[in-house]
């Protein structure tokens, strides 16, 4: 292969001489300008297979007084970070500074650089399947660019299967193969019945090797099915969505999810290792896993080095094989011999009605041969095929599916000195000791799907997620959470993470609502205005159909979205209390019917009057209009702060602050309350005159 100076590199080999399987070394002619006055020196090669690969290691000075180091290899395996192409590869150190003639030699480190077109192998080479975050099941997807046998044409696949063995049957595994995945169909004979997912050594053994935790179903009319394993869907209690299975109990993790090719059809089902691991840990197995990738590009022949050679060798613990085939204008083997044999039948009358063969004889048949030569060459099919088997193994125990004990990792603090404990400790109902939260744990658990938020007094209540017992928790003086330790303690791993996360010194004392019910058994009698709002609400409705017969507030399809959004921990900071504003105004005041609030009134105002204000008229008419004006202070306030992005002046935002009772100075988390609080009042007020009215 020429370099800019004019000099080539040699394979240190005779032309007339055949690859053999051996090492072939390389030698760098000493003509060559780069390498002039560089020293060499043999050097055995740990990076290569086989006891007896050596290689020329040659030191070059370049730009800036360091040196470039280059390593000529040979057939075998490649040093770290070549791409094996036709039987060699060359590994560069210091290639940034290396001169032109260097460059030009480390270009066979890497098959796309050295010919356009044709794809890189290193991806699929050391991308081992088994240490994957998510292991594909099964696999069989494949992708066309271009139009074949045009020039540019390049294919790819990607094939994986595999199958769970018990670990007493691991000696028999290497039996099973890529070549081994059969039809996924059960098989019955007179004396035997094998389901379609189990795997046996041959149709008539009676020796179960293992079974598809993947299964592809074929039908006439639609694509392949992919069905998991219900042993699997049923261990790890997972529900499918979407295309995705999860589990619930969880956090609704992604557990197992359908695998889609270029144009969205299925093509497989991968699992997430962690999740994996955990199930063949509980059944003591292992997962075998065989997999098949291929590349093919149609190229010019022009492009492709005269150093290019066929190849098949072991190679990082597969089997590769690259292969090349000149082909004519058709697409076919250019140069090769074609025989065909024609066989025809002379005893049928195409006049005849219902026409019927006879037996065969000499007689009524008729034959003829002939031979041909297929065009000449005009591009190059390469293909590169690499086969591997794997073993992915679970190691780790299985605190899922079997239960197991395993340490855990969280701590929390338990004194003002910030001594830690672990949660193995605190699950303990004799250490009796609480720990303190910011308030934004409750915040995020409440948004995690199938949460749920509930209230026992004003300052107590329970949050709990869809596998587990609800937490108990308070709110201080200072706005931090106060949780018994124990009910924190005894919750899955990874909610123990959560909560860790949010964990904090003790600042304040325990809530002495929450104490009341835990340590005195004397439950506090208050309320909280979040239980209270959307009874307040619905009974403020009924009122007003019971004293109009009209309905005052319209219907919203996200009225119960929203409103499980209306709670004090959405006021985090003075953003979160003008959301939470927003939200209230959402499912009170924003959908207040209008016609119907004006339609009822006795004197309708001269006016357009919107939302609150047609309201508080109405309203006015039943009742003194000055203690009416007063009640409606806390909505017209709270509607005001859901318009705080169209920056009202602080002074407003200051009176409207006073109206609700909210201190600027204290955690935000406590302005929610209040907010919350006067609008309960106040629509418990507007309730009272609506049933007190004649």
């Amino acid at each position: 292969m020429p370099d800019d100076a004019g000099g080539e590199i040699k394979p240190n080999r005779h032309p007339s001489e055949s690859w053999d399987p051996g090492p072939q070394a390389y030698r760098l002619p000493h003509e060559i300008p780069a390498f002039a006055g560089t020293t060499t020196r043999p050097k055995r090669s740990t990076r290569m297979s086989g006891p007896s690969a050596t290689g020329l290691l040659c030191r070059l000075p370049s730009r800036g007084g360091r040196t470039a180091n280059v390593q000529l290899a040979f057939r075998g395996r490649p040093p770290e970070g070549c791409a094996p192409l036709g039987g060699f590869g060359v590994g560069v150190k210091g290639f940034g500074d290396a001169p032109t003639d260097l460059r030009l030699a480390a270009k066979l480190a890497n098959s796309a650089d050295m010919i356009p077109g044709w794809p890189d192998l290193k991806n699929a080479v050391r991308r081992k399947i088994a240490r994957r975050t998510w292991i594909p099941i099964l696999l069989s997807r494949s992708n066309d660019i271009g139009k074949y046998p045009h020039v540019g044409w390049r294919s790819s696949f990607e094939g994986v299967h595999s199958l769970v063995i018990h670990r007493s049957l691991s000696e028999k595994f290497g039996s099973y193969g890529w070549s081994n995945d059969y039809h996924h169909a059960p098989w019955a004979s007179r004396q035997t019945y094998k389901p379609f997912d189990e795997y046996w050594e041959s149709d008539e053994s009676d020796s179960r090797l293992g079974f598809r935790l993947v299964s592809r179903q074929s039908l006439p009319d639609r694509d392949q099915v992919y069905h998991l394993h219900h042993d699997f869907i049923f261990a790890l209690n997972l529900a499918y969505e979407t295309g995705s299975w999860v589990r619930p109990c969880e956090n609704y993790i992604e557990v197992a999810r359908e695998i889609r090719d270029s144009q969205d059809r299925i093509c497989g089902i991968e699992a997430k290792a962690e999740f994996l691991a955990d199930y063949l840990s509980a059944r003591n197995s292992i997962l075998r896993i065989s997999s098949f990738s291929s590349q093919q590009a149609v190229l010019r022949i022009s492009d492709i080095p005269q150093e290019f050679q066929e190849l098949e060798e072991e190679f990082e613990g597969g089997r590769l094989a690259i292969r090349r085939m000149d082909l004519d204008q058709t697409g076919d083997m250019a140069g090769a011999g074609v025989a065909v044999f024609r066989v025809a039948r002379t005893d049928v009358d195409p006049e005849e009605d219902v026409p019927e063969l006879g037996p065969e004889t000499n007689e009524n048949t008729s034959s003829e041969s002939w031979s041909f030569t297929r065009g000449e060459a005009v591009a190059a099919r390469l293909m590169a095929d690499y086969w591997r088997d794997e073993i992915f193994e679970a190691n780790n125990g299985s605190i899922r599916v079997r239960g197991d004990e395993v340490p855990s990792n969280v701590t929390f603090i338990v004194d003002a000195s910030g001594q830690r404990m672990s949660a193995d400790q605190l699950d303990n109902e004799d250490v009796g000791k609480w720990l303190w939260f910011k308030p934004d744990i409750i915040a995020s658990l409440a948004e995690r799907r199938g949460a749920e938020l509930n209230w026992y007094s004003r300052f107590t209540g329970g949050i709990s997620t869809p596998s587990d017992p609800a937490v108990h928790f308070g709110i201080n003086s200072s706005g931090l959470v106060t949780v018994y330790a124990n009910d924190v303690a005894r919750l899955p791993e990874w909610e123990r993470r959560l909560w860790g996360g949010y964990n904090v010194a003790p600042e304040g004392k325990v809530c002495a609502e929450l104490l009341m019910s835990q340590v005195e058994v004397r439950p506090a009698e208050t309320q909280s205005p979040e239980k209270w709002l959307p009874i307040v609400l619905d009974q403020v409705r009924d009122a007003w159909r019971q004293q109009f017969g009209t309905e005052l507030f319209r219907k919203h399809d996200k009225y119960l979205e929203i409103l499980s959004r209306c709670h004090r921990f959405r006021a985090l900071n003075l953003d979160g209390l003008y959301a939470l504003a927003k939200d209230v105004a959402r499912i009170s005041a924003d959908l207040i019917d209008e016609k119907a609030v004006v339609a009822a009134s006795k004197f309708p105002p001269k006016e357009n009057l919107r939302s609150l204000k047609a309201l508080q008229h109405a309203i006015s008419e039943l009742h003194d209009p000055d203690v009416v004006h007063q009640i409606f202070g806390p909505l017209f306030a709270t509607y005001d702060l859901r318009l705080q992005d169209a920056h009202l002046p602080k002074s407003e935002i200051a009176s409207r602050f006073k109206i609700l009772d909210i201190d600027p100075n204290a955690p935000t988390i406590f302005g929610g309350e209040h907010l919350l609080y006067n609008v309960v009042t106040s629509f418990d007020a507007i309730r009272i005159i609506l049933e007190q009215a004649p």
